[in-house]
């Protein structure tokens, strides 16, 4: 994760597709949620949604 971390902070865009919202909290400035569609939220939108995904988490 560091060397993830550090091509982040060198500039580099880096994509990433998880459902371990550690990954989120750690190396992540935006996250994107891919549900009929693609919407960018806040990583903490994000971890809220994989929290309860069913559940109908909305955001915005």
């Amino acid at each position: 994760m560091k060397q993830i971390r550090d091509l982040a902070d060198g500039g580099r865009a880096i994509l990433i597709s998880s459902h371990d919202p550690r990954i989120l909290l750690d190396i992540c400035d935006k996250a994107y949620i891919m549900e009929s569609g693609v919407e960018e939220v806040d990583v903490d939108d994000a971890l809220k949604y994989l929290e309860d995904p069913v559940g109908g988490y909305e955001w915005g």
